[in-house]
């Protein structure tokens, strides 16, 4: 395997996690949990499912 290949392939896989971390940010800045209340917040963490905790 030529060297110039690995690093497309590097960079495709870096690219990708990239993509996960934009999309992931995106959901929580367009939330809108950044605007409530400590309380609720807290509330709605106490108050989640076990795929919701998890993810």
């Amino acid at each position: 395997m030529e060297s110039s290949e690995r690093l497309a392939l590097l960079d495709t896989l870096r690219g990708f996690a990239l993509c996960g971390v934009f999309i992931s940010n995106v959901m929580v800045w367009f939330s809108g949990r950044v605007f409530l209340p400590r309380e609720q917040v807290l509330t709605a963490m106490n108050n989640a499912s076990l795929a919701d905790t998890v993810t």
